[in-house]
């Protein structure tokens, strides 16, 4: 048995989403009003209909929400101290209004209502009208920016423990006026590159109504119950199953992915570039590394040890069985000297005794100031070119890498020398 066509399905994107919900009409037009706060977010170009032939789209700006009571007699009040008189609203776009003296115009704050008017809105709204070759049951659709989600990450970790547990949230922020009631919610991850079209007028954010063309009502969600699916033109796809309500101008946090348990590697790291300095102290930075068990969006991570906050990391789309490297600021008990030494001048025997090449020792004695045991590494890039490099690993990008682990209190001295065109 196959599921159910969804009323209303979501398709959030890091940057926009897809809205589908089931639409019918028993005649040649099918007609959508879209309030204000919403339409400010659509993409126009992308509305259509599926499964529902149709010969011509329009959309325009709806009637004034004063309308429905053109013709009817309302109470004016044209200042705080004056008595209320009554008129005949004549027109609702311009507000004018015609009593025994003649026509005249008012301002909106003037009226007085016999019974309460219909929900107003702070801007007009805008009806969508398509002509339908036939009446039947279809598929709105349309692109809207006010709708998005960003991955949010937290690692979970021991002081002293090589394991660590991920767990991943989808924040999903609805900007429009909107409450979103979904049937099926789907979360889409990846580089999409769309020409989404600029808002048709300034957005405003205050006031408005709530449109009823969409369902409202939900059960309360099963945060547990989510699925990762198939890639699709590498794009990773993630799951709710019965998702949550998304309320207007609110944010939602769901869980996409199930938790994760990681080995988590700790070390002192450096990440310098060649100076021909001759002498340099400082300090370490706090490094960690983890390799994604599955794949990861990009997003932000805070990682905690022993409950504290110590740091968050910024990282890019990774795949699964890939390493996540970053350091989380200074750490003040490794500490390292760096000395640079000449050791060498080759000069070009036709130019005069230019100097050609420099041979140069660099040597970093570096100190374990801690009461455990501590690997590090020290990175350092060279950006002119290098002829030689010996005592280091050298990768592809020009940078020497030294590696030890020291003991608590213990010192240790590494070097490597470096040969270089002039």
């Amino acid at each position: 048995m196959t599921d159910p066509t969804p009323q209303i399905e979501l398709r959030v994107y890091p940057e926009f989403s897809e809205v589908r919900t089931r639409a019918q009409s028993n005649g040649q037009t099918l007609q959508v009003t879209f309030p204000q706060g919403v339409w400010e977010y659509v993409v126009p170009s992308s509305l259509g209909l599926l499964d529902l032939p149709y010969s011509a789209l329009t959309h325009a700006e709806a009637p004034s929400w004063l309308t429905d009571l053109e013709g009817q007699r309302v109470g004016v009040r044209l200042d705080t101290l004056a008595p209320l008189q009554e008129a005949t609203l004549v027109r609702a776009a311009d507000l004018l209004v015609q009593d025994e003296n003649g026509f005249y115009r008012v301002r909106e704050d003037q009226l007085v209502f016999r019974q309460p008017p219909r929900e107003r809105t702070q801007h007009a709204a805008h009806d969508v009208v398509f002509l339908l070759k036939e009446a039947g049951e279809g598929t709105l659709t349309y692109l809207t920016r006010g709708l998005q989600w960003q991955p949010r990450y937290t690692l979970e970790t021991v002081q002293g423990s090589n394991h660590g547990k991920l767990t991943a949230l989808a924040d999903v922020t609805n900007q429009t006026e909107q409450a979103h009631v979904p049937d099926r919610l789907e979360l889409i991850a990846g580089d999409v590159q769309m020409d989404l079209e600029e808002p048709v007028r300034q957005r405003v954010h205050d006031g408005g109504a709530r449109g009823d063309w969409m369902a409202a009502g939900a059960a309360a969600p099963r945060m547990e119950a989510i699925a990762e699916l198939e890639e699709l033109a590498g794009l990773y796809r993630y799951e709710v199953s019965n998702p949550p309500p998304l309320s207007a101008r609110a944010t939602v946090s769901v869980a996409f992915l199930p938790d994760a348990e990681l080995e988590v590697e700790r070390e002192a790291r450096l990440e310098t570039a060649f100076s021909y300095l001759g002498s340099q102290r400082g300090n370490f930075g706090r490094g960690y590394m983890l390799t994604a068990t599955q794949n990861l969006p990009g997003g932000k991570m805070t990682i905690r040890e022993d409950g504290r906050i110590v740091g968050q990391h910024e990282f890019h789309e990774t795949p699964a069985g890939h390493p996540i490297r970053f350091t989380l600021g200074r750490d003040p008990d490794m500490t390292f000297t760096r000395t640079l030494r000449q050791i060498g001048i080759e000069r070009n025997p036709e130019g005069q005794g230019k100097v050609r090449r420099v041979s140069h020792e660099v040597i970093f004695a570096v100190k374990n100031n801690k009461t455990r045991p501590m690997s590090f590494t020290i990175r350092e890039r060279h950006y002119d070119r290098v002829v030689v490099l010996k005592g280091a690993d050298r990768d592809l990008d020009n940078i020497a890498v030294l590696t030890a682990y020291l003991q608590p209190g213990e010192s240790a001295e590494l070097s490597y020398t470096v040969t270089v065109d002039r």
